[in-house]
């Protein structure tokens, strides 16, 4: 699988001196995007044909905690490619040992008609492997929960916005985020993203309290779900 190392800053902590919920998934997607530009898929190469990756969604597993003054080691590969989508997966170690599992699946896009189009012919070819050994921990797309109810609301920033021109995945996480209780240990995090979020919007963070974690919506201004966020706790 494709490697990279990380090393985590101050700012990357929270008050317990833990890593933030937040950097690890930031780890996952700029893995994900480094990969692609490595392999010579890079976003000029994607832009000048119109397209970009677009996550649908995450399934991250937390095995253990991380040390903050230690180096991680991350890596992906593709399990699957298929013929709009490409499945990921994820490990990352501290000292060998694993600390995150993961799947995700990113979708092909014409940014210019913001649409989900074939995966080009010939992507196969850039990567080392399109057949990762599978990693058993299946995707899952989650479902709206009517029994959530609102906590509050959020504006997306200029400062949210990415190379797509909406409000990054991570950003979006960070908003539902807020209405987490303190201190609490996550075993495993899904997102599911349904639309974009853009410069200006004013989102509505919904919420409801299940017996294992959090569910969590974000919906726009036409009450529209945009990013559904599913949080268990250990």
């Amino acid at each position: 699988m494709f490697t990279k190392n990380y090393e985590f800053r101050y700012s990357d902590l929270d008050k317990n001196r833990n890593i933030k919920l937040s950097i690890l998934v930031d780890i996952l997607q700029d893995i994900s995007i480094f990969h692609s530009h490595v392999v010579g898929l890079d976003l000029e190469t994607l832009h000048t044909d119109s397209l970009a990756w677009l996550l649908e969604g995450w399934r991250i597993r937390f095995e253990k905690p991380f040390d903050p003054y230690k180096t991680a080691v991350a890596k992906t590969g593709i399990m699957k490619l298929g013929r709009c989508d490409a499945v990921r997966k994820y490990e990352v170690f501290q000292e060998n040992e694993l600390k995150i599992k993961a799947t995700a699946v990113w979708y092909t896009v014409n940014m210019d008609k913001r649409k989900i189009v074939r995966v080009p012919e010939g992507v196969a070819d850039y990567y080392d492997s399109v057949s990762e050994e599978d990693n058993n921990l299946p995707y899952i797309k989650l479902k709206p929960d009517n029994e959530a109810v609102l906590m509050g609301t959020t504006k997306v920033e200029q400062r949210d916005i990415d190379t797509n021109n909406h409000m990054n995945n991570v950003k979006s996480l960070e908003a539902a985020l807020e209405f987490l209780p303190e201190d609490l240990d996550v075993s495993e995090l899904k997102i599911k993203y349904l639309k974009e979020l853009r410069k200006g919007e004013i989102i509505s963070v919904y919420k409801s309290e299940k017996e294992n974690g959090f569910y969590f919506d974000l919906r726009n201004e036409n009450g529209d779900i945009c990013v559904i966020v599913n949080i268990e706790k250990e």
